[in-house]
């Protein structure tokens, strides 16, 4: 019985040193991530993050029945992401090999340059963008903190790659995710286009790629 309690003891030992270990060299990693400075990119978090807001059009605009409609089809919501708060990763996913499913060779070629590793976010660039009724604080994944203050005390986090864009950049991709809890959230492969009636980013469609 002695015996036992003593494997016991030292397998949990062991355990919590690689949890501490991986979790300083994520940390230290996060800490040397490049800024993302690119502001097209920002405009397109934006249009994922708040889609009814980027798709709306001034009321006092005519449109034609054809561009209503279009408008109309546009306004897209991610169930299980979309909404007015978030606490957000300052860091960016790093993954790459995206499916490209409506998409062009290229498209999927950016998506992968882009995402070889994690950017960290900035407040500057993507904070602006946010509508009035709408909250975005950038959290620290890994220390589980939040490093800017606001009123969502949840743990949740969503987490966003960078985007993909085609040749002309009027088409991009990327993925987001939502974690709950380390059992419940969602994630969904994004494809988008700008808009040459209102010059925003809007959502065209998307895949549900992830459950947990």
């Amino acid at each position: 019985m002695a015996k036992l309690l003593l494997y016991c003891s030292l397998y949990a030992l062991a355990l919590i040193m690689f949890c501490v270990g991986g979790a300083l060299t994520s940390s230290h990693a996060a800490e040397n991530a490049p800024l993302l400075t690119d502001a097209e990119e920002y405009a397109v978090f934006a249009a994922v993050l708040f889609p009814m807001e980027q798709t709306s059009i001034d009321p006092n605009t005519k449109l034609d029945p054809q561009q209503k409609a279009y408008s109309d089809a546009h306004s897209m919501k991610l169930d299980g992401i979309t909404g007015n708060n978030y606490r957000l990763s300052r860091f960016t996913i790093d993954e790459t090999n995206k499916p490209d499913k409506g998409s062009d060779q290229g498209m999927t070629a950016d998506y992968n340059r882009r995402n070889q590793q994690a950017f960290r976010l900035d407040e500057k660039r993507l904070l602006p963008l946010i509508p009035k009724k709408g909250m975005v604080i950038l959290v620290d994944p890994v220390e589980k903190k939040i490093l800017e203050k606001g009123i969502i005390s949840s743990s949740e986090t969503t987490y966003i790659s960078r985007p993909g864009f085609n040749q002309d950049m009027t088409q991009a991709i990327l993925q987001i995710n939502h974690v709950a809890d380390p059992e419940m959230g969602v994630g969904y492969q994004v494809y988008l286009e700008k808009s040459s009636l209102t010059g925003t980013w809007m959502i065209i469609g998307f895949d549900l790629n992830r459950r947990y």
